[in-house]
């Protein structure tokens, strides 16, 4: 049990990861 637990922290956080990394991206294609 507490394994699954773990590993969905670990997946919130790479998503959390990969919004604030598309944000980025997308402010850096605006400015090019």
């Amino acid at each position: 049990m507490g394994f699954r637990i773990n590993t969905n922290i670990a997946a919130m956080n790479a998503q959390t990861n990969a919004g604030v990394n598309n944000r980025n991206l997308d402010s850096s294609l605006a400015k090019l």
